[in-house]
C-alpha cells in the first residue's frame, strides 16, 4: 500500500502550473531520466527505518548527523517512509528529514519533488525548495519562487538559496535578512584582530548562502544589496552598531558574488565611516581586482592612501 502522505503528494502533481514549452524545455526535459517511484522495502528493513527516524528527534545534532547516515544508506525506498514523518513538528527531526530527503531524492523523484513545494507541511516544502535549487528545472525553480513568501522561514532560505544558486536574484533579500557577520561594532577589538586571519564565527546559513551567492554573478547590479551601503544617518544616530553590521554583511556578500558589479558597489563603501566595514571593503576589492590577500597596513594614514589606490584601480 502507499503510504497516505506520499499518495497525497503524487496526487497534488496534477495541481502544478504547466511545464514550460518550447526549444530549451524539450532539451531539458530529454536530459532527465523517465520518472519513477521509489523501490519497495522489506518488512524487516521498513520497521528499522521507522526507528531510525524517530530518533532523528534527538537533541544532539551530532547523534542526528549520525543517524541521517544510517536512514541514508537504506537508499530511495527510504522516501516514502520519510515522506510520511514529514508531518513531524520536531525542529530537530524535520531538519534531518529535509538533509536525508535531499540526499536520496534524485531526478525521478521530480514529481514528488515538484508537490511537495506546495505542501501543507514544512519539512517538505524546505525539502521541495532545496531539491529545486539542486535539479535547477524552470518550472522547479518558477514553483519555488512563491515560497519566498512562505509562513515558514526556513522554506522561504531554502527557496532564496535555490533561486540565487541558480541565476535568480529575486532570492537576494531573504538571505539578506538571516546573513550575520558574527561581530558587534562596538567591540573594543574585532574577531579579526583576534584571530589574524580567519573569519569572525558565522551564523546557521552564512556558509550556504556564500556559496550560493556566486550564482547571480552577472545578473545586474545587485540593487537589494548596494542599497545596505547607503548610510541613513538617522539609522546612524539610533542604532549604529546595527547599521554598521548590516553594511559589513552587505560587503561581504558583494565580495562572495563577485563580479563587476560588486566591486563597484564595494568600491562605494571604500569611504563607510566605520572602520571594519571599510577594512571589508579593502579586503574584498584586493582579492576581486587584484587577488592580492588583506591589507596589513597598521595606521590610519596607511589605510587611507589605501583607500585613495583601489578607488584609481577600479574607477571609483
Amino acid at each position: 500500500m502507499i503510504p497516505s502522505l506520499l499518495l497525497a503528494v503524487t496526487c497534488s502533481v496534477a495541481a502544478l502550473p504547466a511545464a514550460p514549452t518550447g526549444p530549451a524545455a524539450g532539451q531539458q526535459a530529454a536530459a532527465l531520466p523517465a520518472v519513477e517511484a521509489p523501490p519497495t522495502i522489506e518488512r524487516a528493513k521498513r520497521q528499522k527505518l521507522v526507528r531510525a527516524v524517530k530518533r532523528l528527534r534527538n537533541s544532539s545534532a551530532e547523534r542526528r548527523r549520525e543517524t541521517e547516515q544510517e536512514i541514508i544508506a537504506f537508499g530511495r525506498a527510504a522516501l516514502p517512509v520519510l515522506l510520511d514523518a514529514a508531518v513531524t513538528p520536531h525542529e530537530g527531526q524535520q531538519a534531518g528529514l529535509v538533509e536525508c530527503l535531499s540526499e536520496l531524492a534524485d531526478a525521478r523523484d521530480r514529481e514528488l519533488a515538484a508537490a511537495a513545494l506546495t505542501s501543507p507541511h514544512p519539512t517538505l516544502r524546505r525539502f521541495g525548495a532545496r531539491f529545486a535549487g539542486e535539479l535547477g528545472t524552470e518550472e522547479l525553480l518558477d514553483a519555488a519562487t512563491a515560497l519566498l513568501d512562505d509562513d515558514d522561514q526556513t522554506a522561504r532560505i531554502e527557496a532564496a538559496l535555490a533561486l540565487v544558486s541558480r541565476g535568480r536574484d529575486s532570492g537576494l533579500l531573504p538571505l539578506i535578512e538571516v546573513f550575520d557577520t558574527g561581530w558587534h561594532p562596538d567591540a573594543e577589538v574585532s574577531p579579526h584582530k583576534q584571530q589574524p586571519g580567519q573569519q569572525p564565527p558565522e551564523s546557521p546559513w552564512q556558509a550556504r548562502i556564500l556559496e550560493a551567492l556566486p550564482g547571480v554573478a552577472g545578473k545586474g547590479s545587485h540593487k537589494r544589496l548596494t542599497w545596505r551601503l547607503t548610510i541613513d544617518p538617522q539609522r546612524e544616530q539610533e542604532e549604529p552598531a546595527e547599521a554598521a553590521n548590516e553594511r559589513l554583511a552587505a560587503v561581504r556578500m558583494l565580495h562572495a558574488i563577485g563580479d563587476r558589479a560588486s566591486q563597484r558597489a564595494i568600491a562605494g563603501a571604500l569611504d563607510d565611516p566605520h572602520n571594519l566595514v571599510q577594512r571589508a571593503a579593502i579586503d574584498g576589492l584586493r582579492d576581486l581586482a587584484e587577488d592580492s590577500g588583506p591589507f596589513d597596513g597598521g595606521s590610519i594614514f596607511e589605510q587611507l592612501n589605501e583607500v585613495k589606490r583601489l578607488k584609481q584601480l577600479v574607477g571609483g
